[in-house]
């Protein structure tokens, strides 16, 4: 490039580039060329002794064409953003409200009804789930009533075999009457399975109702934690529920600890005993007529309705319940309720 501009201006001209040339080849006929990159500047030296400089600058990195380019870019991603983000909401809004309504249905008369908004797609699932929570309810109401009707009419015979056994002697009458009451508590089981009903919520002190449980045990329970542990439930089906544990305990090692930890949140029961422990089927034992003992005799256990009676009542009030065979042998039951 020095040569050609020498040759066209007959003048001494000195030239600066930004990077080093890359040699080309011959742009003209016996004319050598360089391919210069970035800003170039040439000094030509004129007749008067005076130098004329001329620059061509570096090229931008983001040339007029390529900043429009990409502002048309970014506004049409935050158009589509803001769009998606809106289409999204208005379906992610129904189904979040359907989630909790499925949640919070036990197939009861009184569940809360499904709501039913939001796009076309979304209602129909809506509409879908309250017939299938209908159909369920009405299944369910049917099987109490059957239960309840079966419980009645076995209860007259019962209470006919009751007067009978006056006239039996003294052994065989009372082998029958125990045998009476082990019939009618398990009726008495199922029909309490069976209802499903739902909690109330009142205050309830989680503290004094365990140590009115024990007192019964006398020194085969000991009770830990605080003195006075209030909670909103239901006291029967709480009662309901610890008793079936502590029983469940003590009829099985003879003894257990029951701790109680109340924490901002929630109140956590634990029931340990040093029994043989659980075996490992641990899950299964909180199914229907389920048992831990697998004799089926009612000298060592119920018709295993006792722990699938403790899940339902800790779920119905926003809990759990679980179970765990203990270090050193024996088990610990943990009933975990919010507070």
């Amino acid at each position: 490039m020095r040569a050609l501009l020498a040759s066209a201006t007959r003048h001494e001209v000195r030239v600066f580039t930004a990077q080093p040339v890359a040699p080309r080849g011959d742009v003209g006929p016996g004319t050598g060329a360089d391919e210069f990159r970035g800003g170039v500047l040439a000094a030509i030296h004129l007749e008067n002794g005076k130098w004329r400089v001329l620059s061509v600058p570096r090229d931008p990195w983001l040339s007029h064409w390529h900043v429009i380019t990409l502002a048309a870019m970014l506004a049409t991603f935050v158009v589509l953003t803001g769009l998606a983000w809106l289409v999204a909401r208005r379906i992610a809004g129904p189904l979040a409200h359907l989630a909790e309504a499925a949640d919070a249905t036990y197939a009861r008369p009184t569940d809360p009804p499904i709501p039913i908004d939001g796009p076309q797609e979304v209602r129909r699932v809506a509409e879908a789930l309250t017939r299938m929570r209908d159909r369920l309810s009405a299944t369910l109401t049917t099987r109490t009533e059957m239960l309840t009707g079966i419980a009645h009419d076995m209860g007259t015979p019962l209470a006919r075999l009751a007067f009978h056994l006056d006239a039996l002697p003294p052994d065989a009458r009372t082998a029958a009457q125990s045998e009476i009451a082990g019939v009618r508590a398990m009726i008495g089981s199922v029909l309490d399975y069976a209802r499903d009903t739902p909690p109330r919520s009142d205050p309830v002190d989680v503290a004094a109702l365990l140590r009115q449980l024990i007192e019964t045990a006398g020194s085969r329970a000991a009770l830990h934690g605080p003195e006075q542990c209030i909670m909103w439930g239901d006291e029967i089906g709480l009662k309901r529920l610890f008793s079936n544990l502590v029983e469940n305990a003590l009829r099985y090692a003879g003894s257990c600890e029951i701790t109680v930890a109340e924490l901002p949140e929630t109140v956590t029961v634990n029931i340990a005993d040093r029994g043989p422990g659980l075996g490992d089927d641990i899950a299964l034992l909180f199914e229907p007529f389920v048992r831990g003992e697998r004799s089926r005799s009612r000298d060592t256990g119920g018709v295993g309705l006792g722990l699938a009676l403790a899940r339902r009542i800790a779920e119905a009030h926003g809990g759990s319940i679980g179970a765990e065979n203990r270090p050193g042998g024996g088990a610990t039951f943990t009933v975990t309720l919010p507070a």
